[in-house]
């Protein structure tokens, strides 16, 4: 399969409260994301994104930008490891970041591309 996966991806970010139950928006590379079209996928935080801890939030967050990024089949399978990877880490309130995605595509995404369907 052709490697059409992204290189760097911009993720911008806001939280409404320094809570972690404060409402969270986020956008990729400029488009905001939808909470609601995620949680037609997968349902970890009905209450919406986060980030900044390894909880249900930031669950929510990244398999929404993994859908975005790689579709709904290869998302379900990484977006785990994108939250560990990208997520956890982020402390700030607010934030505005360009994700070098080489690295997690090589250990995480090729491999699914690569694979040959039964």
């Amino acid at each position: 399969m052709k490697n059409n996966t992204p290189a760097t991806a911009t993720l911008k970010g806001c939280r409404s409260e320094m809570a972690h139950g404060g409402i969270c928006k986020v956008w990729l590379e400029g488009k905001a994301l939808s909470h609601a079209k995620s949680l037609k996928y997968v349902s970890h935080s009905p209450d919406g994104f986060n980030w900044g801890y390894g909880g249900s939030g930031p669950a929510q967050l990244a398999y929404a930008i993994c859908h975005e990024l790689y579709g709904k089949d290869i998302a379900r399978k990484v977006y785990q490891d994108f939250k560990w990877r990208f997520l956890v880490a982020i402390e700030e309130d607010s934030f505005d970041l360009v994700l070098d995605l080489e690295e997690f595509n090589a250990i995480h995404v090729l491999p699914l591309l690569n694979e040959v369907p039964a």
